[in-house]
């Protein structure tokens, strides 16, 4: 590259040990938490997948959606609150998401979607129901189908600092993928 910047090579750090601190123990708390109280709601019905990644507010799963045949349906993404002593507003962080994408972005062609999983809830247990009223709400939504949001930021990102170091070379990068 023309700038020596290689940004597509990625990393040459060896990786590093996981760390048990303080946020993995709440982490693994609110998973086996939403795991227990899915696998009540919903029967047989939602599968846990993976855990797509952590922020200050939260923790994002993968869960797959199945039919009483036991047939795929979709993907879900659920984002679970972490409160920790530092913030005590995570719960409503959660609660401000879900009535904003309930109401400013509904039925956006280019916003992920919330889900609603009324259709296959075995109990009354409002959390499952994007229900910002709930002490602790969970937010579901559509999961994209070819790579997280992540994924889709470090792309363009990629593309934009190679471009911009190679302004010369007469070929431009673009996106590698577009989540749908």
């Amino acid at each position: 590259m023309a700038s020596g910047l290689n940004f597509l090579a990625g990393p040459k750090e060896e990786p590093r040990p996981p760390v048990f601190d303080e946020k993995w123990r709440r982490a693994r708390a609110a998973w086996r938490r939403v795991r227990e109280e899915f696998g009540r709601a919903t029967g047989a019905s939602l599968h846990y997948e993976r855990v797509l990644g952590m922020g200050g507010y939260g923790m994002a799963q993968l869960w797959t959606v199945r039919n009483a045949d036991g047939d795929y349906v979709r993907d879900i993404v659920v984002k679970v609150p972490m409160p920790s002593p530092s913030r005590s507003n995570v719960a409503d962080s959660i609660r401000r998401e879900i009535s904003w994408m309930g109401k400013t972005l509904r039925n956006a062609e280019h916003a992920v979607q919330l889900v609603y999983l009324t259709d296959i809830a075995k109990t009354d247990d409002y959390r499952i129901y994007n229900n910002p009223y709930v002490e602790t709400p969970y937010l579901i939504m559509e999961a994209l189908s070819r790579g997280t949001l992540m994924d889709l930021i470090t792309s363009i990102t990629q593309a934009r600092y190679w471009n911009m170091a190679n302004k010369g070379a007469g070929d431009q990068r673009k996106v590698g993928i577009c989540p749908s």
